[in-house]
C-alpha cells in the first residue's frame, strides 16, 4: 500500500474511532477532539505524499474532502477552506464537488463569525 493510503486509512480509522468509540473506550469530548486532531495530522501527510505524485483525479478530490471534513471538525475552518477549494480547482466528479461546497459554505460561515465577534470587539479564539 502506498504512504499516501496508509496515512488516509489511519486517518479515517481515527476519525471512526471519534464519531463510534471503540469496544474498550467510550466517545468522551475530550477523547473525541484528540482523536480527531490526530486524524488531521495523517490526513494532512496523505495529502503531502497525494501532492508529490501530481495527481488531479478522483482520488485527489476524496482525499481533500476526507481531510476538510475532519479539519472543519477540529474547529480549523481556515484549513478545511483551502482543502475544499484546492479540491474544487481539481474539477471533481459532481457529487464530491457538492460535498466540497458544503463544506467550503460551513467553513466560511465559520470564519465569519470569527470576523463578526473583531468587529464587535469581543474576544474569541483563533479560527
Amino acid at each position: 500500500m502506498s504512504k499516501m493510503l496508509e496515512y488516509h486509512t489511519r486517518a479515517m480509522d481515527l476519525v471512526a474511532q471519534a464519531t463510534m468509540g471503540s469496544p474498550t473506550e467510550p466517545v468522551d469530548e475530550a477523547r473525541t477532539k484528540e482523536l480527531f486532531r490526530q486524524a488531521l495530522v495523517w490526513g494532512r501527510k496523505a495529502i503531502d505524499e497525494l501532492e508529490k505524485l501530481e495527481r488531479h483525479d478522483l482520488t485527489y478530490a476524496v482525499i481533500h474532502r476526507s481531510v476538510a471534513a475532519t479539519a472543519l471538525d477540529c474547529g480549523e475552518y481556515r484549513l478545511a477552506e483551502c482543502l475544499a477549494t484546492k479540491a474544487l480547482e481539481s474539477d471533481p466528479p459532481k457529487d464530491i464537488r457538492g460535498e466540497l461546497e458544503d463544506i467550503l459554505r460551513r467553513a466560511q460561515n465559520e470564519l465569519a463569525k470569527f470576523a463578526t465577534l473583531a468587529e464587535d470587539g469581543e474576544e474569541f479564539g483563533t479560527p
